[in-house]
């Protein structure tokens, strides 16, 4: 994991719809969203939940835009993924989007990158044992006591 993860549009709305915006946090330590990404969401208005969510979440920064590099300026991506990815490129950090465009960027530039559904799984894969399927391996002892429901048998 590296240190800091930059968010786009696309992730906020997703986690934040499915009431899991704290994934964004297996990413990085420090989680930024680039002011033109913060421009796009207030757009909806501060009765949005992904407005609210942005400005009531301690753990989200809002950062300026970065210098935009030509390489990236070239791509002709929307203002939201230039701005995630320049600031992965500058900073060193994650790129958090789901733009196909931007991922091929971001993979171009050899920027690391996940998408919403990659940090879903993600956190899927770091609760259930890879060997039996289960939450973790005391299910096979019965004794589970991990949050996460237990309906998966194992496979034999």
């Amino acid at each position: 994991m590296t240190d800091v993860a930059a968010v786009n549009a696309s992730p906020l709305i997703y986690l934040t719809g499915a009431g899991q915006l704290d994934l964004l946090r297996l990413a990085g330590d420090e989680v930024v969203v680039p002011r033109a990404v913060a421009d796009e969401v207030g757009r909806w208005g501060a009765d949005d939940p992904v407005a609210r969510a942005l400005d009531e979440t301690p753990w989200l920064k809002v950062v300026p835009n970065p210098t935009v590099p030509p390489s990236i300026q070239a791509w002709d991506l929307g203002a939201g993924e230039t701005a995630v990815l320049s600031h992965a490129l500058s900073g060193r950090a994650t790129a958090i989007l789901d733009d196909r465009a931007g991922r091929r960027c971001a993979l171009a530039h050899r920027i690391p990158v996940r998408g919403t559904l990659g940090l879903a799984s993600w956190r899927r894969s770091t609760e259930r044992s890879p060997r039996r399927g289960h939450c973790s391996s005391a299910c096979e002892n019965r004794a589970c006591t991990s949050p996460t429901p237990c309906s998966i048998e194992p496979w034999r």
